[in-house]
């Protein structure tokens, strides 16, 4: 369960098109397994989170899509935990936003 702050950066200014993320934070509680002699041993962890994403925000249609990457690693006692994400997200937008 991490806790994360970060901010999203559109290369061309627009809010469409390609785009960077970084993230960072906490992780207040991870569970994961290992096999100790021969056993299925589980773990829970904390610490540290770091993250980056980068994608695509395009239109089809009046349909808003997000195609993007997500990296995340949590260290946390001495080792790391790492995580590789590929998305293809759907934006619900509960307003219009003013443009200028």
């Amino acid at each position: 369960m991490p806790i994360k702050a970060g901010y999203r950066y559109s290369l061309n200014g627009t809010g469409k098109g390609l785009y960077v993320e970084p993230q960072n934070g906490y992780n207040i509680y991870g569970v994961t397994s290992e096999i100790v002699d021969g056993y299925n041993k589980d773990l829970t962890f904390h610490g540290i989170v770091l993250a980056a994403g980068m994608g695509y925000l395009f239109d089809i249609g009046t349909v808003p899509l997000d195609l993007n990457m997500h990296y995340e690693t949590i260290v946390a006692h001495g080792g790391s935990d790492n995580y590789i994400s590929l998305g293809l997200t759907y934006h619900i937008l509960f307003g219009k936003k003013d443009e200028y």
